[in-house]
Order: structure tokens, then sequence, then C-alpha cells
């Protein structure tokens, strides 16, 4: 009889290797799964164990079968799965279907609550940032821009299409649309360094006020996966930001297509309205 993720084991073994799991398994060595008189659930501890060990393995090592580890920890199968499922939820684990289970990389984290350029954000988490490509033009810039920067007819903006990557990775797809009138000359004399902020800043004087960011999620086409090193149809993020000076005069609108496996957004909320929130007329 199959026991229940929570029950509780009654003897301790030595050290177990896992490094012996199915072809192809990476090196997971372990300790035992100690479980007299802590109180915590086995699949708890399996948890912790696997947390611990996969720490010294690499991005798309795979781990031993789940028949496996249920041999070497001496638990079910489903504690098993529920340890594995939990590191997967964390973005520890992947399972891939026929494949097996495989150790990632934690995703970059973007934290949506101050105004950070993409270079602030991905070196604030220790990582290496850097441009793969770049392009800078001038000229009418698409009809959803036009709208967005609220440009007169005639007015025309800077275009700076960027690769952008995190330790020789590319995560991320950038199109950059500008009001010319506020930085002449930007595409004659590119940027200085990497981020675009920091030139808007200290070249032109400008302060950003605000930005406003719609996040969505959709498929990625066949170019932007032949960039960003994925299979076409991947899930991406799709962000658009528009960022305004003050008085609320937009001067940036932006396009970014990152790695939903490598990158995560998230919103600090805090509060609830006083009295509710009132519905919409």
């Amino acid at each position: 009889m199959e026991r229940s993720p929570d029950s509780q084991a009654h003897s301790t073994a030595g050290a177990v290797d896992l490094g012996a799991g199915g072809q192809g398994a990476g090196s997971l060595a372990v300790q035992p799964v100690l479980v007299r008189a802590t109180g915590l659930p086995l699949w708890l501890q399996v948890k912790q164990s696997l947390s611990r060990a996969i720490e010294g393995m690499k991005s798309g090592e795979s781990i031993p079968p789940e028949p496996d580890l249920v041999e070497r920890f001496s638990v079910s199968r489903i504690t098993v799965r529920k340890a594995i499922d939990e590191l997967v939820v964390e973005g520890r684990l992947q399972r891939q279907q026929g494949r097996g289970t495989f150790v990632t990389r934690p995703k970059l984290t973007h934290e949506l609550n101050t105004l950070t350029s993409w270079t602030e954000s991905v070196s604030a988490l220790g990582y290496r940032a850097a441009t793969t490509q770049t392009s800078l033009t001038e000229g009418a810039p698409p009809r959803k821009v036009v709208q967005l920067l609220k440009l007169t007819p005639g007015e025309v903006a800077v275009r700076l299409y960027r690769i952008r990557s995190a330790e020789g990775e590319p995560l991320c797809i950038m199109v950059n649309y500008l009001n010319s009138r506020f930085v002449p000359g930007l595409a004659r004399q590119g940027l200085t360094g990497e981020s675009l902020y920091a030139t808007l800043e200290r070249r032109y004087h400008l302060t950003l006020e605000r930005a406003e960011d719609t996040v969505e999620a959709r498929e990625c086409t066949e170019e932007e996966a032949n960039v960003l090193g994925i299979t076409a149809g991947t899930p991406v993020i799709q962000v658009t930001r528009v960022t305004y000076l003050p008085d609320d005069v937009p001067l940036e609108v932006v396009f970014a297509t990152s790695r939903a496996d490598r990158y995560q957004y998230r919103v600090s909320l805090s509060g609830r309205p006083r009295g509710g929130i009132s519905p919409r007329p």
C-alpha cells in the first residue's frame, strides 16, 4: 500500500547517491531524509534534500527518474512527485514530456515598482548585461507609436533595436521609439554605455517621471525564435511601456519580448482602497 506524502518514516540510512539515476542523469548526491522527531512532512524533506543537491548541478542536467528516487529515498512515488512538483513551480526543475526532469536556472525577476532600465534590473540581480546587436535609425514610426507618443503630423522618432543578453545568453528583443524632439543627435551619436536611460539623463538631462507597462503572454514568431534561441511558438512575455516626462509628456514607447522560461515580472501590492472599489459606470 502506498504511503501518503505526509507519512513519517521510522529509520534513517547513510548518504544516498543519486548520480546513477536514468540515462543522462547528472551527479545528484543527496543526504537521506531525516524524519525521526522532525515533525516535517516527508515530501518537504525530500524537496529540501533535492534542492540542496541540484545547487551543485548545471542547467540542463537531468535528475534520476521518479522510480529511482523512490528507491533511494525509501518513500512513496506520491511523495517524490510532490517534492518535484514544488521545485518545478519554483523554477528549479523543468519536466519535459518523454525526456525527464531537468535542472533549470532561476528566472530573472524584474520588479515593476520602480522605473529602471533593463541593464539596471539585470545588473542588480548580479548578472552581466550586454547588447549583442544594435540598430539605431530615425524616421516615421508605426501608427501605434504615433498615437502613444502623441506625435503631430510630420514628427519623427528615433528607433532603437537591441538584442539584450545576460551572461551571454540572449533573453530579450527590445525596440524603443523616442520622440526625436527631445533627443537631437541620438541616432547619429548612439548611446553612452549599455543603458538608454542613463544616456537620456546624463546627455539630455531628461527626467523620467513615470512609466506605464502593459504585460501580456503570447507565442513567439519564427524570427523571434531564431534570435532568442528557442522554438517557434514558445511562450514569450510581451511588455509595452510608455515612459513619461514631467507633466505627462510621453517620451518613449518600448516593445520588449522576453523569454518566458528565463524572465518574470513581479509586482508588490499594498493596502486595500478605503471604502472598497467602486464599479465603473
